[in-house]
């Protein structure tokens, strides 16, 4: 009955606007609830394929994710190669190993003085250090 009063006093072009609009809406609505519903899943998803982890696993370094700090520079060069042998010296005279016994200066000290030894004329004598220095060290300091 009070439909009928209702449509009664509006015209037909009226009604039929207003039921589009309500269309509309109700269109707007379902839009934003399948939205929030992929939401929600993306969300579900992400968190159950994230692995779950203590947080001693964020503290402790991984081996496998660490690259070396060191960085080489470019060498000018066309044929330079480190030989075999001055490596080799390097590692029997030089090493460090991190333990308290080692003395971290004169490891640096001697393996300076090796350095030093090799003489290129084309390239620095910093990238010759930052190429060697890897292969003095072992054990705990090469970690």
């Amino acid at each position: 009955m009070i439909l009928g009063l209702i449509f009664q006093e509006l015209s037909p072009v009226d009604i039929c606007e207003d039921l589009r609009t309500l269309n509309f809406y109700h269109q707007i609505e379902r839009t934003y609830k399948r939205l929030l519903k992929e939401k929600k899943d993306r969300e579900s998803t992400m968190a159950n394929n994230k692995e779950k982890k203590a947080l001693r696993d964020y503290v402790v370094p991984s081996l496998t994710a660490s690259t070396s700090c060191i960085r080489k520079p470019t060498i000018q060069a066309n044929n330079f190669e480190l030989k075999t042998t001055f490596i080799q010296l390097v590692q029997n005279t030089c090493q460090f190993g991190g333990l308290p016994n080692d003395d971290p200066n004169e490891h640096i000290a001697s393996l300076l003085e090796i350095c030093d030894a090799q003489n290129h004329n084309s390239i620095l004598v910093e990238a010759i250090r930052l190429m060697l220095f890897p292969f003095s060290l072992k054990d705990k300091a090469k970690i």
